[in-house]
């Protein structure tokens, strides 16, 4: 079967916020319409408790960033862990942000040879310096790409390094030009834009990495999982994940095609139950469906639970399943978390699916089970294999699951390409 293929002042905010109103999920005073622009960036900082207010309930939006801020900021979003102070600028070493600049300094987002000695983690950060570490964290640190001339009336004096990285910077979204043409790599942000950059950032990163798992079934299969939009995997196995939210929460389901894996029927459910395993005999899948699974489908579904985000926006460029992967990330922040090459999504305890940060050579999917949450009959010992279960216990693979005691089933697979 053919298929195809996520400085407005406190004083002046009491003045006059009766005549000022706070745009809906506003949580502080003086984040008011005026700053509209830049609530779900703020949101999205705070409900992941990378950024706070100030006492009295406010963000102060138009107050400067540092570039020890920001770097904190960044590594917490990325998940980096907190180096030793020091090691690579002198003035970080008694710092608060210390062990955050250290780290990005180890992933390759912050480069010594750029500023010395001292890093001056207290002096405000540019939008040039945005660019350099928003850009090379979305790269994972790897080498610049180069070639990217940026279009903008004051950047032809940079270095072509730098251009390079306002152009990425501004291709993706991250930070945007003004009206006249100007970039501005010498101006300095406020926390509102700060927190729109790294929004933009992780979310763009997200939306490039589910890009090419944007399709759908074929035109004659399209109501076969009604109301769900599906990653179809090579290896004949499926991911969907509902369009919209049901009674509160989103539906993800995982069929395993039975011709290439098997569970103990002791392992199964008898009736289909949220979290476990239930084997759908030929018979009861569409007619379709039966000749494509002749001897039937492993499923599993889980429900999600309350949103923890109202924001449903979805960028322009994406739809169908890779549109629905990038919703769960933007509704359910907290089930997320990455590796230095891989998303991780959390759908129950011991249960997860990841998929790589950037193209590169080897599977696009892995489903994950924990091996103390569920047994396969056969596996491929740890080689890698389309399709096919394997056992892992890698401790460093292991890091993220805290099963090292059990073991992960991964599957590896390929998003399935156009035929």
């Amino acid at each position: 079967m053919n298929r195809r293929k996520l400085a407005v002042s406190l004083v002046l905010a009491l003045l006059i916020a009766a005549l000022v109103a706070r745009p809906a999920g506003a949580r502080f005073d003086d984040v008011d319409s005026r700053w509209e622009w830049a609530q779900e960036g703020i949101d999205f900082l705070v409900e992941r408790g990378v950024i706070s207010g100030f006492p009295g309930e406010v963000f102060r939006p138009g107050w400067e960033v540092t570039r020890g801020q920001f770097i904190k900021m960044l590594s917490e979003i990325c998940g980096f862990e907190p180096g030793e102070s020091g090691r690579a600028f002198s003035d970080t070493s008694q710092h608060w942000a210390g062990p955050h600049v250290q780290a990005a300094v180890e992933q390759g987002v912050v480069r010594p040879e750029e500023y010395g000695a001292n890093f001056e983690p207290d002096r405000p950060i540019t939008r040039m310096e945005m660019a350099r570490f928003t850009v090379r964290a979305v790269r994972g640190g790897a080498a610049d790409a180069g070639g990217r001339r940026a279009e903008f009336t004051d950047t032809a004096h940079l270095a072509a390094e730098d251009q390079d990285y306002i152009a990425a910077a501004s291709e993706w979204g991250i930070i945007t030009g003004y009206p006249e043409g100007e970039f501005r790599p010498d101006r300095t942000a406020s926390r509102a834009e700060a927190a729109v950059i790294l929004f933009r950032m992780t979310a763009g990163e997200i939306a490039r990495s589910t890009a090419d798992l944007d399709e759908l079934l074929p035109d004659s299969a399209e109501d076969a999982i009604a109301g769900h939009r599906l990653i179809y995997l090579g290896g004949n196995h499926f991911i969907a994940v509902s369009e919209e939210p049901g009674e509160g929460s989103m539906e993800v389901t995982i069929g395993l095609d039975a011709q290439m894996v098997e569970i103990p029927p002791a392992e199964l459910a008898e009736e289909p139950t949220t979290g476990e395993f239930h084997h759908l005999r030929p018979d009861q899948l569409a007619d379709f469906a039966q000749q494509h699974y002749p001897e039937g489908l492993y499923a599993v579904s889980y429900s999600l639970g309350a949103l923890s985000s109202d924001h449903l926006s979805t960028p322009e460029q994406l739809s169908g399943a890779g549109a629905a992967v990038h919703r769960l990330q933007r509704l359910y922040p907290g089930r997320f978390d990455r590796t230095a090459s891989h998303w991780i999504f959390e759908l129950a305890p011991g249960h997860w699916i990841m998929w790589r940060r950037q193209a590169a050579s080897g599977p696009d999917v892995f489903i994950a089970f924990s091996a103390s949450q569920v047994q396969f009959s056969e596996t491929c010992g740890d080689e890698a294999v389309l399709g096919q279960v394997i056992l892992v216990d890698d401790a460093e693979i292991l890091a993220f699951t805290e099963e090292s005691d059990h073991g992960l089933y991964l599957i590896p697979d390929k998003v399935d390409t156009p035929q």
